[in-house]
């Protein structure tokens, strides 16, 4: 699915380590559903429910740096969750390891929209991107990632394109 794909290179890019150690990330859904208006062959096409599971084993950086990499994805890709505050972005479990490193696993519900068209081909299938929040008002318009730091300390990459201007 499209939106797992994405997730996993949002973090991979943004939280350091996990691009050298991938290993530590791992991504499951452990619950899913699908749902059509009418038929598979309508035009309406169908979703995808998921509940997705993000491990991140011997995390040794900051939750609130990494809640936020998750934050900017979700308002890019499952804006619904961030909406009139009726419901969690998303929930967690943190184990800790020692002082200084934990596993900590996020699970997210996430809807992925098919679009189905039928063609003298054949079926024809695509994913449908999330359309912008309903209540424009109460949106708020957040820069793309490039580097994060708490108490002093950066936790999150910068990325190579905003060091070099651009």
């Amino acid at each position: 699915m499209q939106k797992i794909n994405s997730l996993r290179a949002a973090l991979v890019e943004a939280i350091p380590g996990l691009a050298a150690d991938p290993n530590t990330l791992k991504i499951w859904s452990d619950q899913g559903s699908v749902r059509t208006p009418r038929f598979v062959g309508s035009p309406n096409g169908f979703s995808f429910f998921i509940r997705l599971n993000v491990l991140i084993i011997e995390f040794t950086g900051d939750i609130a740096a990494l809640s936020l990499v998750l934050l900017l994805w979700i308002q890019q890709n499952q804006p619904d969750l961030l909406q009139n505050g009726s419901k969690d972005a998303f929930t967690f479990n943190v184990e800790v390891l020692d002082d200084a490193t934990v596993d900590i696993e996020f699970k997210l519900e996430l809807k992925q929209s098919v679009s189905v068209n039928i063609g003298a081909d054949g079926y024809t299938l695509a994913y449908v991107p999330e359309p912008p929040p309903l209540d424009q008002d109460e949106t708020i318009a957040i820069p793309a990632l490039t580097a994060v730091s708490v108490a002093g300390e950066g936790v999150v990459a910068q990325s190579e394109s905003a060091a070099n201007g651009g």
